[in-house]
């Protein structure tokens, strides 16, 4: 069962396909709250189904890539993460600025800088520090400067749902650093391209993703896990980890200091 619905309603409807048995795939983010998914745990364990919010980027041959070469050593030791996604939207009747159903430029956009970072990186931030601005009619958030602290290095990001569309995230290392051109919607905001530069800036390898369909191969991995499957998928644990760097984010908004994960 696949749920693309607002928000608010996933979490509701993930536990009633779960009750009926059924494998599901649920969009992000699958609760506004990190505590509300672990219901969902003990049932899909209780039922032994597989459940699976939907990050597609897991899957991108792209952020393999980027995964593969921090790994690798390819830029030495990782100092700093850095990150935008943003786009313009303030259609009242658009679900991401109705603030019931779970509107908003972090559930909607901020779980993706984290969750490409903790899978790249294999790390989770420490604590967090945030700034965040709602929209007067709406009362969704609207823009977010954020700052998390990985312990080993940083991830600086911001996000708008009221600004000129952009998606960037640079990694940045002591002998080089990576840049992925079109993260999140690759092919949409830029080419599926991923490129590697040296400690001097002199030279560059350039890694090309040509007609790459992340959601398909999404769809097809998980298919073939629900049957058995050996493949890597995004689990409800990993989803209680993100979830909980978004939490922070919201808590660390409302404070001048450090919010911890």
């Amino acid at each position: 069962v696949y749920i693309p619905l607002p928000t608010s309603q996933h979490v509701e409807w993930a536990a009633k396909a779960i009750e009926a048995g059924k494998h599901v795939l649920v969009e992000k983010p699958l609760a506004l709250d990190a505590k509300d998914i672990l219901p969902l745990i003990k049932l899909r364990d209780a039922k032994k189904v597989l459940v699976c919010e939907a990050f597609m980027v897991i899957y991108h041959p792209q952020w393999i890539k980027v995964r593969d070469l921090i790994a690798s050593g390819a830029i030495g030791r990782l100092r700093h993460v850095q990150g935008a996604f943003s786009y313009y939207n303030v259609d009242p009747n658009n679900m991401r600025n109705q603030l019931d159903l779970g509107g908003g430029a972090l559930p909607d956009i901020g779980v993706y800088p984290t969750v490409s970072t903790r899978f790249s990186t294999g790390k989770e931030p420490l604590r967090v520090q945030a700034t965040i601005e709602r929209d007067k009619k709406f009362g969704t958030d609207i823009y977010s400067s954020i700052r998390a602290d990985f312990g080993d290095f940083e991830l600086s990001f911001y996000l708008s749902t009221q600004m000129a569309a952009r998606q960037v995230m640079v990694f940045h290392g002591e002998k080089g650093f990576i840049e992925v051109f079109s993260p999140f919607n690759a092919g949409l905001y830029d080419h599926h391209r991923v490129e590697l530069h040296n400690q001097n800036h002199t030279e560059a390898q350039v890694f090309r993703f040509p007609g790459t369909q992340q959601y398909r191969l999404e769809v097809e991995t998980i298919a073939r896990v629900a049957q058995g499957g050996k493949e890597r998928v995004f689990t409800l644990e990993e989803s209680v980890l993100n979830q909980k760097v978004i939490d922070a984010i919201f808590r660390a908004g409302g404070t001048d200091g450090w919010e911890t994960v």
